[in-house]
């Protein structure tokens, strides 16, 4: 490299902002006690918009579950199990319990991208994100039959859930 090119690379390096470890860390299946401990020591970060204007709980709720494999499960250590995204949601949830009601650069809500995910009413963390700001469930069309399974888990929690719909949808236009 020459001195010019090596000036110009740190120079853009200062330049990039520096989108915390929080947001990386949720995106991979990062250690349960080491992500905590990155959650408590970076706790400003779980308040800051990257570029594409997400936080880390918009991360973590996109975040897709591994696919269960047909192989032996005990010979596969690459993946945490099933409930490690309601982990990971509960964690940042904690800390910063109000970004489960903010909207990301496309309008959606972390409780929204969970579902398109793909992620389970519990284990995947979506009742949890529910509980944290249930207005959000406004964006999700329960009707289409592809979300039977959260239309059941929302009736069985006693949960109305085509009032608390249509009631945040209507919060949600009225706000427009």
């Amino acid at each position: 490299l020459t001195p010019m090119s090596e000036a110009s690379r740190i120079q853009q390096q200062q330049q990039q902002p520096d989108w915390g470890i929080v947001h990386r860390a949720v995106q991979m299946e990062t250690p349960p006690d080491l992500l905590r401990y990155i959650v408590e020591t970076n706790a400003q970060d779980l308040t800051k918009v990257d570029p594409k204007g997400n936080l880390p709980l918009h991360y973590a709720a996109m975040v897709k579950p591994p696919k269960p494999t047909t192989a032996d499960t005990r010979a596969d250590t690459t993946h945490f199990p099933s409930f490690y995204s309601k982990y990971v949601a509960d964690e940042l949830l904690y800390k910063f319990p109000e970004a489960a009601g903010m909207k990301n650069a496309d309008g959606k809500f972390p409780l929204s991208l969970a579902v398109t995910s793909g992620k389970q009413w519990i284990g995947g963390g979506i009742k949890s994100l529910y509980d944290a700001f249930p207005r959000a469930l406004g964006q999700i069309d329960l009707e289409q039959k592809k979300h039977k399974n959260l239309r059941q888990a929302l009736s069985m929690g006693g949960e109305n859930v085509e009032e608390e719909s249509q009631n945040a949808t209507a919060k949600d236009e009225y706000k427009e």
